[in-house]
This record gives structure tokens, C-alpha cells and sequence, in this order.
């Protein structure tokens, strides 16, 4: 070990370091507050973005998708429902039926539950790989102006919607539950606040 940094020499300069605020708190409270207004100053332009698209290169198959996707469903936050049940043909069903529903309500820009691919015959749904599982995404529609109230609103009619139609007896043993973007978990956060 070299003299520089032997234990005395670091003890020695650890005391040093120390004595200068207590023999001078005054010019160290002087000193601070100029570094602290500076600091301040400076991390106020500090931003955070953590979008996906701005953490992974652009070329990539996901972000492309991402992409198209966003440019499809233009509002932040999407709705989530999730259909599962052991009777594909039902479920499809009430995939359709609810698309339907919440077409009637007015309350989506968009809803994607089943795509078009080109030489399919039939739609492809949205299933999990294992199957038993559906997903249907919704761009709600929500007044910027009354967010709050009208991300209830949303939530009230799609629940309204899924409760209508889990009575139906065509639908028996489909199970359905609504999931999403940070508006669902506020309102729902709300629900259970009051």
C-alpha cells in the first residue's frame, strides 16, 4: 500500500474534511445554497419518457408493429376485454355480440377483435396461443374536457354491456373481465376509494 493512502493519511484527511463544517458552518451554508439553486435550476429541464418507442430502435418487427398500431388506435389508453371460455363458438359469439353492443352505444372509436388476413377465409380472433383465452381491444371514446367523468362513464357502459350480456343463456360459461390502460385502474381505484 502507498504512503498516500495508508490508514493514518486517510484517517488524517477524513478528520480534516470533516472539522471544515464545524469550524466554518456559515461559508458551508454560503457555499451550499448556490450549489442547491443550480441544481435546482438545472434538473427542472429534466424530462422522463418511457414509451417504448423511444427505448428501442425503430427498425425493429415490434416497433413497427407498435407503430401501425398506435396509428390504428389513436387515443393513449385502451380498454381491455378478455373473453375466456372452453367453447370457442361461444365466445367468438360474444365477441360479436359485444362489438356489436358497444357500436350501438357509441362509446368506442375503434374495436379490434378479429382481423382480415389475406388468402384466410374466415377472420382470425384475437386467442391466446393455448386457447381459451379471447382479447378485444377498444379505443374509448372520452371527452378531454370532462376525462374523469367521462372515463366512468366509458367503464359504467362497457361493464353495463358485459353484464347484459354474461345473463344471456347462449353465453353460459363464457366468463368476462374488463382490463386496461391507466384510466381503467383509475376510475377502478376510485370505485373502491368511495
Amino acid at each position: 500500500m502507498s504512503n498516500y493512502f495508508n490508514k493514518a493519511n486517510l484517517q488524517s484527511i477524513l478528520d480534516r474534511l470533516i472539522s471544515i463544517p464545524i469550524a466554518h458552518p456559515k461559508a458551508v451554508l454560503a457555499a451550499m445554497i448556490p450549489v442547491f439553486l443550480a441544481a435546482l435550476w438545472l434538473s427542472s429541464s429534466l424530462t422522463m419518457n418511457s414509451r417504448m418507442d423511444a427505448m428501442l430502435p425503430a427498425d425493429t418487427p415490434a416497433m413497427r408493429a407498435q407503430v401501425e398500431f398506435d396509428r390504428a388506435f389513436d387515443a393513449q389508453d385502451q380498454a381491455l376485454l378478455v373473453v375466456q371460455g372452453a367453447d370457442p363458438v361461444r365466445a367468438r359469439a360474444y365477441l360479436d355480440a359485444a362489438a356489436a353492443r358497444i357500436d350501438a352505444a357509441g362509446i368506442a372509436h375503434r374495436v379490434l377483435y378479429r382481423v382480415s388476413l389475406p388468402g384466410a377465409a374466415q377472420p382470425r380472433y384475437l386467442e391466446s396461443d393455448g386457447g381459451g383465452t379471447w382479447m378485444m381491444v377498444i379505443s374509448p371514446r372520452l371527452d378531454k374536457d370532462r376525462f374523469a367523468e367521462s372515463a366512468q362513464e366509458f367503464l359504467g357502459a362497457l361493464e353495463d354491456i358485459t353484464g347484459a350480456l354474461g345473463a344471456e343463456p347462449r353465453f353460459a360459461g363464457i366468463s368476462a373481465g374488463i382490463t386496461g390502460g391507466a384510466f381503467i385502474q383509475d376510475v377502478e381505484g376510485d370505485h373502491r376509494a368511495m
